[in-house]
């Protein structure tokens, strides 16, 4: 049984009269990158900052390692935030310091003598590779790097939990693409729990094991990453405007796949997205069984820019498909 660290019930959150927050019920279980999903106004980010302690609910809990974030003492609360590491989209570095004095800064709020502090620094640059900017200002570093600095600067005061609030949204492919390399490293090295709220698909199919999708401040469908992009359940397809017609823009070429094995055709769908770079669109699936071996096929959409790279793949697996709208 696996213990579940953070456990949120019944959560109500208001503003005034706005319902921002309506009865989430979320288990997130210890060492996992979870996904919170959402269109901007959806209500993730008063998820994620009620999470943190920095927002008040109005009724509900939110239980971290059997304690109740809602009542505990001012006192309990900054202790249970030293063990939270957050990173934000617009990176909240001091850019007239340097990338050293910004990492340092949550060491000396918590008073760790300077050895710990010189130290601790050398190994987070070298965690997120920046050793030569060290005593660079943060205003000549560039959208990666600043995000690479926020990363360190969250994981100074060993934080059992990273949350990260589209700390992607505003870098460019290059940059986001080492950011997840870089949060998928950290889980795996050091087993950290991370929470990353977004509203860009293809972050959460290439990071996180579990999704949850919120619109209009409710979880719609909660489920591991493979089965919610696998099943498309409808909260997913209305947050990509996705429709069941095989009909494609110009832009798009549509594949049909046939995958013949006694592998299911979830296993080859999170293969494709989880190892190439481009944006691939799930439209259809569906398997048969015949004399006990699996014929799966699924239909899928990528650019035209995209398609001989998705060709080149499948013919890498010996995978069967024709274009349905060449």
């Amino acid at each position: 049984m696996v213990i579940k660290m953070i456990t949120i019930r019944h959560l109500e959150k208001y503003y005034g009269s706005n319902h921002v927050l309506k009865d989430i019920n979320l288990s997130i279980p210890t060492g996992s990158i979870f996904g919170i999903l959402g269109k901007s106004g959806s209500g993730k980010s008063t998820l994620l900052r009620c999470i943190n302690g920095l927002e008040k609910i109005n009724s509900g809990s939110i239980i971290i390692d059997d304690s109740e974030i809602s009542t505990m003492s001012p006192s309990l609360l900054r202790l249970t935030r030293k063990n939270i590491g957050m990173i934000f989209q617009n990176f909240s570095l001091i850019d007239r310091i340097s990338v050293a004095e910004n990492i340092a800064l949550p060491m000396k709020v918590w008073g760790y003598d300077k050895s710990t502090i010189n130290n601790k620094i050398d190994d987070l640059l070298d965690l997120v590779n920046l050793k030569d900017k060290k005593h660079v200002r943060a205003r000549d570093l560039s959208g990666g790097q600043m995000q690479r600095v926020a990363i360190a600067r969250a994981l100074s005061t060993d934080p059992d939990i990273i949350l990260s609030d589209e700390s992607t949204s505003s870098l460019d492919p290059n940059s986001t693409d080492s950011i997840i390399s870089l949060l998928k490293g950290i889980n795996e090295r050091y087993k950290k729990t991370i929470i990353v709220v977004t509203h860009e698909m293809e972050v959460v199919k290439s990071l996180c094991d579990y999704v949850a999708v919120i619109e209009k401040s409710e979880i719609k469908d909660v489920g591991s990453s493979e089965e919610i992009f696998f099943n498309q359940p409808q909260s997913l397809k209305n947050l990509i405007g996705k429709t069941k017609s095989y009909s494609s823009s110009p832009s798009k070429t549509i594949f049909h796949v046939k995958y013949l094995a006694h592998v299911h055709s979830s296993q080859l769908i999170t293969q494709l997205f989880r190892e190439l770079t481009i944006n691939i669109d799930l439209i259809d699936y569906y398997s048969d069984n015949l004399k006990n071996t699996q014929i799966n096929h699924f239909i899928i959409s990528v650019s035209k820019n995209d398609e001989l790279t998705l060709k080149q793949y499948l013919i890498s697996k010996s995978v069967r498909f024709e274009l349905l709208n060449d």
